[in-house]
């Protein structure tokens, strides 16, 4: 929890010159700084590697120009730092930028429960926050209230979303939730930093549903069909990068590099394959298609709700929830809405599975 400081405070941190500290040590700008493993839809993680001059200067632009965060602002990445986003933006974005980072231990939205989530940003001050769709719709399940910033108003200039396609009807709740503009972006693990996104700190662009607007500095989105041929505006194909990718952008995957041009670069010479679906409209728009990972977690839920009935103690347990969780309710929270739900298990930990006998 941030202690309780005034502006002034954040701005002018204290001087500790008097104290034998660490020694900062030069590296070139090409230094790998940190490794962060992927899967994305295959069963071998890839360890993306960044530089630090390339990745702290995009940073460092994508947070005053895309965020509009500035030195003194109060900047909440609702995401810890083992996935991109916190490690971009809870640590070095906010940092890099002179801002104050919010660091919540727990889940915001049931730690203790869904009211901290406004809390932390009226208490704190916090003029951006940067969260995902998922969140965003366990907190409209969770929450009482319409406007929970009362009379005095919500302090955030905007809500940021990324980590997966968000639908419109979300997009319409948040703003009046919150009390203020909401922007979808799109990136990867491996870019480090938004590939398309509607900027606060260069001025709003007119909002398209289901649009995460347009590609940024730096980045020159192509859509090609199978054969690498680009496709005119409206059709839909594979998402791609010409080369070179732009500052920040992963380098290589770690002492792997045979794997990193095999992955990215092999399918269309000269692009970064994102792999990924969608299309760019008459005015420059990114649309992304839903991705296959959201079509076969769906199609698992549809699985595993069409075998409930012969099985209603089914349960879901993963590190990210404190309990176990019948799995129409894990559908609920997933977006499905499946028949009525089976008893919930009165254990809060999760069942030792029954013994199967036959092949």
């Amino acid at each position: 929890m941030l202690p309780d400081v005034g502006q002034e405070s954040r701005r002018s941190p204290p001087n500790h010159s008097t104290k034998a500290g660490p020694t900062p040590v030069p590296v070139p700008s090409t230094h790998p700084l940190y490794m962060l493993y992927t899967s994305g839809s295959t069963s071998r993680p890839k360890a993306v590697t960044r530089d630090t001059g390339g990745y702290l200067t995009a940073l460092r632009w994508a947070a005053e120009k895309v965020f509009g965060v500035r030195a003194g602002d109060v900047f909440w990445t609702d995401s810890h730092p083992g996935w991109v986003m916190g490690h971009s933006f809870t640590v070095y974005g906010a940092l890099v930028t002179g801002a104050t980072t919010v660091v919540y231990e727990g889940s915001p939205v049931d730690t203790p429960d869904p009211s901290a989530f406004p809390r932390i940003i009226a208490e704190y001050g916090v003029s951006v926050l940067f969260t995902t769709p998922m969140t965003l719709r366990r907190i409209r399940a969770a929450s009482p209230e319409d406007r929970p910033f009362g009379s005095g108003g919500s302090p955030l200039r905007a809500v940021f979303l990324a980590s997966e396609r968000v639908e419109p009807e979300l997009m319409d709740w948040t703003g009046p939730f919150f009390g203020c503009p909401v922007v979808d972006n799109w990136w990867q693990t491996e870019t480090g930093w938004p590939i398309a996104s509607n900027c606060l700190g260069l001025g709003l662009l007119p909002v398209k549903p289901g649009s995460v607007a347009r590609p940024l500095p730096g980045y020159r989105v192509e859509i090609l069909d199978e054969d690498g041929r680009p496709l005119p505006p409206g059709e839909q194909g594979h998402v791609t990068i010409p080369l070179p990718l732009p500052p920040g952008c992963l380098t290589t995957l770690w002492n792997d590099d045979e794997r990193f041009a095999e992955t990215y670069l092999k399918n269309f010479p000269g692009h970064y394959d994102t792999s990924d679906a969608g299309h760019l409209d008459e005015d420059g728009y990114l649309s992304r298609a839903a991705p296959t990972t959201s079509i076969l977690m769906y199609s698992l839920v549809d699985r595993l709700w069409r075998n409930a009935k012969k099985a209603a103690g089914i349960v879901f347990c993963s590190a990210g929830l404190s309990k176990g969780v019948p799995v129409t309710d894990m559908a609920e929270w997933l977006g499905h809405r499946a028949p009525t739900s089976p008893t919930r298990p009165t254990s809060t930990s999760c069942p030792t599975p029954p013994t199967v006998s036959g092949p």
